[in-house]
């Protein structure tokens, strides 16, 4: 069987950047602090890279990342409609891939930064390749098992 029925998230036209941005961290003694940064994600899958060009070697921590789905189970609860499914740590100096469960699009990316950060340079790209569910992979399947 030749054709292939994955997503092809390494195909680089398949990406969009969301964002790119660069932040300095607000002194707090010998800590920094930053706001949790938040991106709107279009579609399941993103890729987030966090750099700090004056990270030390023994760093490996580049952000801890939650997928927050906009959704409450009831108005007038006081919480906000922004349900946390998901955590990871984000390493630092390399793209990492963060999925979120196919409940609802589009879902939040929100990340926060370690304190012992000064400088972070983050970036976010959202894949904008064909989604394909189970139903879909199912039709082709079955489109293939039909053909003469």
């Amino acid at each position: 069987m030749t054709d292939r029925i994955l997503p092809d998230i390494a195909n680089p036209e398949q990406w969009q950047l969301l964002t790119r941005r660069s932040l300095v961290g607000i002194p707090n003694g010998r800590r920094y602090y930053y706001p949790p940064q938040k991106v709107d994600i279009p579609t399941y899958v993103c890729m987030v890279g966090v750099k700090n060009p004056e990270a030390l070697d023994t760093w490996f921590v580049g952000a801890w990342a939650s997928v927050l789905l906009p959704i409450t189970p009831a108005s007038g609860t006081g919480y906000p409609a922004a349900v946390d499914v998901a955590r990871r740590n984000i390493s630092l100096g390399q793209f990492n891939l963060v999925t979120a469960p196919k409940l609802v699009a589009p879902w939040q990316l929100q990340l926060t930064f370690p304190p012992w950060h000064q400088l972070i340079n983050f970036e976010v790209w959202a894949y904008q390749g064909e989604d394909l569910d189970e139903f879909m992979i199912l039709e082709r399947i079955e489109a293939k098992l039909n053909e003469p």
